[in-house]
């Protein structure tokens, strides 16, 4: 992953890796990486209540839209919503640069508020 960004980073291009992977040393080598390549880098954690996240995830069991769901499906289980959320938070809280946003609203909102929010920083 971190080559594949290096790579599109080079290439100009811009490159988000949306995904929970509960490695502390991972969004710290994603900011090496972009303070190597003259990149901005942004952590940014998508919160929402647990109740949102457990449906979110019932929803993508009965309706899988993409081929990995099944192998995260295997990790994750919906009524786990609360230890995931906690785990996340214990991951992140007093990290310096984490960028929290809500992420109740469906996925273009999300993104749309996103943009907004990092053009503005």
């Amino acid at each position: 992953v971190l080559e594949q960004a290096r790579t599109e980073l080079e290439a100009g291009r811009s490159v988000i890796i949306g995904q929970y992977l509960a490695r502390p040393e991972f969004p710290a080598a994603l900011a090496e990486l972009a303070d190597q390549v003259s990149a901005r880098f942004t952590h940014v954690v998508l919160e929402l209540p647990a109740a949102d996240l457990q449906r979110r995830l019932r929803s993508r069991r009965r309706a899988p839209t993409r081929p990995e769901q099944a192998a995260n499906d295997a990790g994750v289980d919906p009524a786990d919503a609360e230890q995931l959320i906690a785990s996340v938070d214990a991951l992140t809280c007093g990290v310096e640069g984490v960028l929290r946003l809500e992420a109740s609203e469906d996925l273009a909102a999300t993104l749309s508020r996103l943009e907004r929010t990092l053009d503005a920083e």
